[in-house]
């Protein structure tokens, strides 16, 4: 046992997982100050208000409550896995979100409103991890 604290390197992370990981945050709306949007994305091209690095390249509002991030090129090595929810207390109402990643550069986002039946626009957050 050790009572000097282990030294936190930049960029480290531990898990099961034999290989590099990468894991990335994002946030996106309407528009942004501070590093948190101020609304709801409802026109293409949505405003990144805060992400981890520069690894969206863009994000795009295909109609109500449907968008679409591209991931730059590079980033992952395979399809990672993505959450993340939709809504930012005292901007926008809250609701969830449906994220799916189809492939190493492309994150399908659907923000549904409180009651999860209709799309709706909103902030969205999202985290993703993956392979190098």
């Amino acid at each position: 046992t050790q009572n000097v604290p282990m030294p936190v390197f930049i960029g480290s992370i531990t898990s099961n997982f034999s290989g590099a990981l990468r894991t990335e945050y994002l946030q996106f709306g309407g528009g942004a100050s501070g590093g948190l949007a101020t609304s709801a994305c409802t026109t293409t091209p949505c405003t990144v208000a805060a992400q981890s690095g520069s690894w969206i390249s863009s994000v795009a509002r295909g109609s109500a409550g449907s968008y679409t991030a591209t991931i730059a090129a590079g980033m992952f090595s395979s399809v990672p896995y993505c959450w993340g929810n939709a809504g930012l207390f005292g901007v926008v109402t809250g609701g969830f979100a449906d994220v799916n990643a189809t492939n190493a550069t492309t994150i399908h986002v659907n923000a549904y409103s409180n009651v999860g039946t209709t799309l709706a626009d909103n902030v969205i957050t999202l985290f993703c991890m993956g392979p190098r």
